[in-house]
């Protein structure tokens, strides 16, 4: 799929309730909370070509891994390098289906706030995202190139 900056790569969404419930995948309805932009990733580069108007500091590096199914968790399968970071990962993990592995990526969130104002981030500032629950430091910033 190409992306442009009208056309993300993923639409993310909310329960419209406000609570996650079960993570049987059928809480509905559901609104939508905001888009995400994938690119390849190169320690040297950020993705401007992409997102021409997003600075490097707002990206930040989707680590190779596997997304668990089962619990909607992520297990980091970073690629063998000699300093964290440097390495593209390229290719994605054997994961065992229905989990699903992926390579490292630059990503970059825009949610939608209470206004419909849109605002760049790993996560939701301010309240929480029902259903996205990303402790604390999980999520890196990228090396410096």
């Amino acid at each position: 799929m190409a992306q442009t900056p009208g056309k993300p790569g993923r639409l993310n969404y909310r329960p419209a309730g406000g609570s996650n419930g079960p993570h049987d995948g059928y809480d509905f309805p559901f609104v939508l909370a905001g888009w995400t932009y994938l690119a390849p990733y190169d320690v040297a580069q950020h993705p401007a070509s992409l997102l021409p108007c997003v600075d490097r500091a707002e990206w930040f590096v989707h680590e190779r891994g596997i997304h668990r199914y089962e619990d909607g968790g992520f297990d980091p399968v970073p690629p063998a390098e000699q300093r964290y970071g440097t390495a593209a990962g390229a290719t994605s993990p054997a994961a065992q289906p229905p989990n699903y592995g992926h390579p490292r990526s630059w990503d970059v969130h825009v949610w939608l706030r209470r206004s419909g104002v849109p605002t760049i981030s790993v996560v939701n500032p301010g309240r929480p995202i029902p259903g996205l629950d990303v402790p604390p430091g999980n999520i890196p910033p990228p090396p410096a190139p």
